[in-house]
Formats: C-alpha cells, structure tokens, sequence
C-alpha cells in the first residue's frame, strides 16, 4: 500500500514528516494524511516523490491505492445525492429567515413615520431567540457536509432516515418560528404580507 511504502522510504533515508514536506512543497499535514492512508497525492506529487526516492510512479502507487481511491469518490457522489437536498433546504430557510423575508406591517395605516409604526419581523420580534434557528440551521449545514465526506459504513437506508429527520427537523424549526411570531404581534393589530392602503 502507498501509505506503507512511503513510511518505509522516508524512515529508510532518516527525513522527517516536516523534512519531506518541505522538499516535495506540501504541508506537513499533507504527509500525515498520505502515512495514514486517509488520501493519497495528486499526480504531480507522486511524481515529485518518485523523482525524490528514485522509484518509479508504479512502485508507488499500486492497484490497491488505485481502487480504494475510486471507491472513496463514488461513496462521496453517492452521499451528495442523499444530504445535498438537507443542506440546500437548510441554506434556503436560513436565508428566509436571516434576511427578514417575513414583514409584517400594521394593518390599514398608513406608515408616514416608520418610527412610530416599524416594520417587524420574525428577527425583531424573537430578538435573542432568533439566533436559536439561525444556528441550528448551520449545525445542520455543517452536520450534512460532513456526513457528505465522512468514510464510515452507513447503510443508504439509513442514511436516507437521517436525511428524512433532518429535513423534517428544520422544516418544523420554521414553521414553529413563523407560528410563534404571528401569534406575538397578531394582538397589535399588525397584518402580514400586504401593505396598508
């Protein structure tokens, strides 16, 4: 395996992880990662490395590296297709939320001084506890990313469960934020989605 070979060739010429990086222009990070055999470079760099060790590309990199690679990006392509819809949803509801889509204007006045008649939304009215959705649909974002990249042995059914949940999660976190805002300012005679004639 790669992640073998270039152990045993950097030990066998005394360089160190850093010493390595430095030649071949990588971080240090870069050749954790290889040693670990969580990745593996780029053509360039398996050239530059073959060049360094005076081996050839073949050595290096063989037919094992070569289908555990495929196998990582097709698992990837597979796992878009499950969180990409979560994580576009989340994107969108924090959007309609952030950017105060939700005004609501109070009802058959006319607004002449915002300052006495301010426009609300589900920001100003929830003030501090907007930031609870707004956050909780980055967790999510962050959460689906993640399971987009990660290489553990999870089942399509069981993704998809997870993907159902979540979606589910933050389409109630909306509608319960939406509910809550209209049952707040509804008492101060304030109309929603229309403007006062």
């Amino acid at each position: 395996m790669f992640k073998e070979k270039l152990k045993e060739l950097r030990e066998k010429n005394k360089i160190s992880q850093y010493e390595l990086s430095t030649i071949i222009h990588v971080s240090r990070a870069a050749i954790a990662k290889w040693e670990s055999g969580k990745g593996i470079p780029n053509k360039e760099n398996i050239k530059v490395l073959a060049d360094y060790f005076k081996v050839s590309k073949e050595y290096l990199l063989d037919i094992d590296d070569l289908y555990q690679e495929l196998n990582k990006r097709d698992k990837i392509k597979s796992n878009i297709k499950y969180h990409l819809p979560v994580i576009f949803l989340s994107i969108v509801l924090l959007i309609l939320t952030a950017v105060e889509l939700f005004v609501f204007v109070r009802e058959g006045i006319h607004i002449a001084n915002p300052r006495y008649y301010p426009n609300l939304s589900i920001l100003t009215v929830l003030k501090g506890w907007s930031l609870i959705p707004i956050g909780i649909y980055i967790i999510m974002i962050i959460f689906n990313i993640l399971f987009i990249y990660n290489t553990w042995e999870i089942s399509n059914k069981i993704r998809l469960i997870i993907c159902v949940l979540c979606s589910i999660l933050v389409l109630i976190l909306f509608i319960t934020t939406f509910i809550i805002s209209y049952v707040l300012i509804e008492p101060q005679n304030y109309g929603m989605f229309w403007k006062p004639h």
